[in-house]
């Protein structure tokens, strides 16, 4: 398989994938011995309860929520949701 250029050339992303060539599996649930809960609670607010569940991950949410997270409701995510947009914007302006 062909490596486009960019992957090479960024400094984000898996740095492993270049030396690869099928999916390595190992490290899919490294994040739940990795990730602090104040992490894991970040990213929960961030995203939502309601939209992590409907992407599929309830299981990952159920663990997080396990660790000591909890659904802080939608005003909250809307609160993160409204930040992103603003960095965005400024980004872009």
């Amino acid at each position: 398989m062909e490596q486009p250029e960019y992957l090479r050339s960024s400094r984000f992303g898996d740095r492993k994938i270049l030396e690869r060539k099928a999916v390595d599996d190992r490290s899919v649930y490294t994040w739940q011995t990795e990730l602090r809960i104040q992490e894991m609670q970040a990213i929960t607010d961030a995203i939502g309860a309601e939209l992590l569940i409907d992407l599929g991950y309830e299981q990952e949410l159920r663990h997080v929520q396990q660790a000591g997270t909890v659904d802080r409701g939608r005003a909250v995510t809307e609160q993160y949701r409204q930040v992103f947009q603003t960095w965005w914007d400024l980004r872009r302006a």
